[in-house]
C-alpha cells in the first residue's frame, strides 16, 4: 500500500476527524432552496436576491435592510452625505428597484427624494475597465447623469472582498454585510416563516461559497489544518478530487465526429478555470468559449467575436435547457493573447454545475452553438 493511501484511510478512519466533519456538515444547513436552484455564484441571481431583500414588497420589514445596508457602506466610507439621506430625510421614501436597466445590476430610485443608488455587484468576476465607454462604471455614471439629472447619485461597488472600484466616486461594499444584517434580524425582528427561510438560505449560500465568514466554520476547519497529518491526507484528497473535464472534452470530440466544421482553437486553464475556445464554421466571426471550474463549481460559457462589429440584424437568442441567454454587442473584452476578442454574449456563469455535468448535457450546449451559428450565418 503506497504512503498516500496509507495517510487518507488515516484520515477517513479517525473519530477525532469525523467528529470535525460532523460538526462542520451540521453548521450548514441540509436544504438550502436557493442551492437548489442553482444560485451559487450567479450575479443575477444574487442581485435578484438583493433587489428583494432591499424593497418592501413581501417581507414587510419596511426598508430596514436597505437602511441598515447604506448605513454599513456609510460607516466603511465615511460618506456624510449619504448619512443626510438616511438620517435626515423630510419626505418619505418611494423606493423603485430595477434589475439590469441599461445594465446596472440595481438600480434604486427614490422618487420622493430624488435620489439615485446604482449598485455594481460582482461575484468572483472583475470590472470592465477599458472600451470606447470608458469602461462599465464610467457608462453607468453616464447614463444616470442624463436620464436623473436633478437627482443625488451614489455609486456603490459591492464585491466580495471590499475591492476598490476604477472610479474613485464609487463607494465600496460587501456581500458580508448583508449577511451580517440578516443574521441581526433573525435574531431580533418577528418575520414570516417564509422571510426566514429565504434569509436563512441566503446566509447558509454565502457561508458556502466561502463569500461570509463564519468563526465556528473557520474555527472547525482549522482544527483539521492545524494538523499536519490531518492537512497532508486532505491535500491529497484535494488533488485527486474527480474532474469532469474528460466528459467535456469527450463530448466535443464525439460531436466533432458528426460535425467535422468544429474546431477548438484555443485550450488554457487560468486561475483554476479551463477555458476552452471552439470555432464551428471559418465564414462565422463567433467563438463560443467553454469555462470549466477547476475547482468544482461547473461549467459556464460567453460567446465573443473576432469582429469589432456584426451584423445586429442577425443576432440570435440561445436557449439551452430552457435557459436563456442575453445577448449583448455593446461591450468590448481587453485583448487575449493571439485574438483580439469582442464580447457578444451575457457571462452565463456556471450554467451546469457540476454535479450535473454529462456528455448528454454537453452535448445539448454544443447543438445549440452549432443551430445559432447556422443560423447566424443565414
Amino acid at each position: 500500500m503506497s504512503d498516500a493511501i496509507e495517510k487518507v484511510e488515516a484520515f477517513i478512519f479517525n473519530d477525532d476527524v469525523q467528529s470535525i466533519l460532523s460538526e462542520i456538515n451540521s453548521n450548514l444547513m441540509d436544504f438550502n432552496i436557493l442551492e437548489i436552484t442553482g444560485m451559487g455564484n450567479q450575479e443575477i441571481k444574487h442581485s435578484n436576491i438583493l433587489a428583494w431583500l432591499f424593497d418592501d414588497s413581501e417581507h414587510n420589514l419596511e426598508y430596514l435592510i436597505l437602511e441598515n445596508f447604506l448605513k454599513k457602506i456609510i460607516e466603511k466610507n465615511q460618506n456624510s452625505t449619504l448619512q443626510e439621506y438616511i438620517y435626515l430625510s423630510k419626505v418619505k421614501k418611494d423606493i423603485k428597484i430595477y434589475r439590469e436597466q441599461n445594465n446596472i445590476d440595481l438600480l434604486i430610485v427614490d422618487e420622493a427624494n430624488k435620489l439615485t443608488l446604482a449598485i455594481e455587484n460582482k461575484v468572483y468576476a472583475n470590472e470592465r475597465e477599458d472600451g470606447n465607454d470608458g469602461g462599465q462604471l464610467n457608462k453607468y455614471e453616464d447614463i444616470l447623469k442624463e436620464q436623473y439629472k436633478d437627482y443625488q447619485k451614489y455609486f456603490i461597488y459591492l464585491t466580495i472582498g471590499l475591492d476598490d472600484a476604477s472610479r474613485n466616486n464609487w463607494l465600496v461594499a460587501s456581500h458580508q454585510m448583508v449577511g451580517d444584517i440578516l443574521v441581526d434580524i433573525l435574531k431580533t425582528k418577528d418575520i414570516t416563516t417564509k422571510t426566514k427561510i429565504i434569509f436563512e438560505s441566503y446566509i447558509d449560500l454565502l457561508k458556502r461559497s466561502g463569500i461570509m465568514s463564519d468563526k465556528r466554520l473557520k474555527d472547525l476547519c482549522k482544527k483539521i489544518w492545524d494538523n499536519p497529518q490531518y492537512r497532508e491526507a486532505f491535500e491529497i484528497i484535494q488533488n485527486n478530487k474527480p474532474s469532469k473535464i474528460n466528459e467535456i472534452l469527450n463530448a466535443i470530440d464525439e460531436f466533432k465526429k458528426i460535425d467535422n466544421n468544429i474546431q477548438i482553437i484555443k485550450d488554457i486553464t487560468n486561475r483554476g478555470v479551463r477555458n476552452i475556445h471552439l470555432k464551428f464554421y471559418n465564414e462565422s466571426p463567433l467563438i463560443y468559449r467553454i469555462m470549466y471550474d477547476t475547482k468544482g463549481k461547473g461549467l459556464g460559457y460567453v460567446i465573443v467575436s473576432e469582429q469589432k462589429s456584426i451584423n445586429i440584424e442577425k443576432a440570435f437568442t440561445l436557449t439551452v435547457n430552457d435557459k436563456p441567454l442575453l445577448i449583448n454587442t455593446k461591450y468590448r473584452t481587453k485583448p487575449e493573447s493571439q485574438h483580439e476578442y469582442y464580447l457578444f454574449s451575457k457571462y452565463s456563469e456556471y450554467f451546469i454545475l457540476d454535479t450535473e455535468i454529462t456528455k448528454e448535457r454537453v452535448n445539448a450546449l454544443l447543438q445549440a452553438f452549432q443551430n445559432n451559428d447556422k443560423n447566424f450565418l443565414l
